[in-house]
């Protein structure tokens, strides 16, 4: 069975590329010189036990934890000081349902679990024309059965 962290950190770096030039993960080489751009960065993860399953002898049948995965997406606009903003929300605004919303990300996480869109950063250089970025945070919840990886 396929890796659902790698899975779904790769459907969201297809989804980036529906809304911007350039995409890249887990990298801090982009800039917005040759236009916007997402950088997905593939966060930090922890579990919380599920009660073990067991058979009627009363041995653990599976392993399985919920996976709470939490990935960063920065975003990353060059615009005049007063366009850089209103760039960087019309980003937010696109991306928030593009992934919420995935129908392939909502089956990967499965019946049990969710995406949940948890806050932003944000970060403005000074000058004329200035370079924003928005780092929006998520938090994937699925079940991971420990037994199934690498199989």
């Amino acid at each position: 069975m396929a890796d659902i962290r790698e899975e779904i950190l790769v459907r969201l770096l297809a989804i980036l590329g529906t809304g911007v030039e350039r995409t890249r993960r887990n990298s801090d080489d982009l800039s917005s010189k040759t236009g916007n751009a997402a950088v997905l960065h593939d966060g930090d993860e922890s579990i919380t036990d599920l009660p073990i399953q067991r058979n009627s002898r009363g041995d653990p049948r599976v392993l399985k934890d919920f996976v709470h995965m939490m990935p960063g997406i920065t975003i990353i606009v060059g615009s005049s000081t007063e366009e850089v903003g209103t760039a960087l929300n019309a980003l937010r605004q696109f991306f928030l349902p593009a992934i919420i919303n995935d129908a392939t990300l909502i089956s990967l996480v499965g019946p049990n679990g969710e995406i949940r869109y948890t806050g932003l950063t944000m970060e403005t250089q000074a000058g004329e024309n200035r370079e924003g970025r928005m780092t929006l945070d998520f938090r994937f919840q699925y079940v991971l059965n420990v037994n199934t990886l690498g199989s």
